[in-house]
């Protein structure tokens, strides 16, 4: 174990947990690492649950700024000074950061031992916390399933949402205590399992929405000047039914086996914007395979399938020569 290089030296460790002010990690004090929309919207809500927000650490100035104007009492500094402060550090970190963020916190020994050290990255597992682990702290990778465009919204829809939980059998306790205090549902995800959870949410969140918004300049572009009403409402019970019955609630031309219709879009979109013509096709090409799993008929899905191999990308190199001939 001495040597493995994410092993940090603490031997020489002068930690807080040996300070003789005190009587060890309290796991209600918090330092929060990462002080973007998330560390700060996590921080808003633990205080609200009755933790202390005692230290934060980030590179950004900007960002410590913003998150000091609502978090007022939390330390600045290096996890090496804020860390030993809490018994319970968050990293919010952006997800190509986080396994540099803590292996070199636990190298410069920010690592108390008995502590919590917890992740909220959705693509990573406990992996990325193992330098902490292997300085003596617990640790969890807990991930709300939830969009966070700025701290203030992100806080305000976190009660109720549920949470992947990732820990050993010896932390899933306290960790999913610590989801219910933020009013979360604890969902078990087995580590091996994270990358595939975190690619059906940026499916299911991020691809919804670059959807939506492609909808929403159609629709536009059709002379639609407030596409809300038009889009909100079909939007919000399309996703709800897909996460509720699955394939059974698919609708539209391709699941009725339109062939007419989706040739029709095809056509008018590649002659006023055919960018809008290749995302259009790739949808519908992940809807056919869908259609058939949910019982379209093989011969209408047959006929789909091939004006969309009409309307390919190999008719041409150039999407506006399509157009035009």
């Amino acid at each position: 174990m001495a040597d493995d290089p994410d092993l940090p030296p603490s031997r020489r460790r002068t930690s807080a947990a040996s300070d003789p002010g005190l009587e060890g990690p309290d796991p209600r004090a918090v330092t929060v690492i990462g002080p973007g929309r998330v560390g700060t919207a996590l921080a808003l809500a633990l205080r609200e649950a009755g933790y202390r927000i005692v230290g934060v650490s980030g590179r950004g100035e900007e960002a410590l700024a913003a998150f000091a104007e609502q978090v007022p009492e939390a330390a600045q500094g290096p996890p090496s000074t804020v860390c030993p402060r809490a018994g319970l550090v968050v990293v919010a970190v952006a997800d190509d950061a986080l396994e540099e963020v803590v292996r070199d916190a636990a190298r410069d020994d920010a690592v108390v031992p008995g502590s919590r050290w917890v992740h909220v990255s959705g693509a990573h597992g406990l992996g990325a916390l193992r330098p902490a682990r292997l300085a003596g702290a617990r640790t969890a990778a807990l991930h709300p399933a939830q969009t966070f465009p700025d701290a203030a919204s992100g806080r305000e829809a976190l009660p109720g949402s549920a949470w992947a939980v990732t820990a050993d059998e010896d932390d899933r306790r306290w960790a999913s205590v610590l989801v219910g205090d933020l009013r979360g549902t604890p969902v078990a995800v087995d580590d091996d399992r994270r990358g595939l959870y975190h690619a059906g949410l940026t499916v299911g969140s991020n691809a919804t929405t670059g959807v939506v918004s492609l909808a929403r300049e159609l629709l536009k572009g059709a002379g639609v000047e407030d596409p809300m009403p038009f889009l909100s409402p079909i939007a919000v019970r399309s996703a709800e039914g897909g996460a509720q019955r699955g394939l059974a609630a698919l609708t539209g031309p391709v699941r009725r086996g339109d062939a007419g219709t989706v040739a029709s879009h095809l056509s008018e979109l590649a002659r006023d914007w055919p960018e809008a013509a290749v995302a259009y096709r790739s949808l519908a090409q992940i809807l056919v395979v869908q259609a058939k799993r949910a019982g379209l008929d093989p011969e209408l899905a047959e006929a789909v399938q091939r004006v969309l191999d009409e309307h390919g990308p190999e008719t041409s190199d150039d999407p506006a020569e399509d157009a035009e001939g």
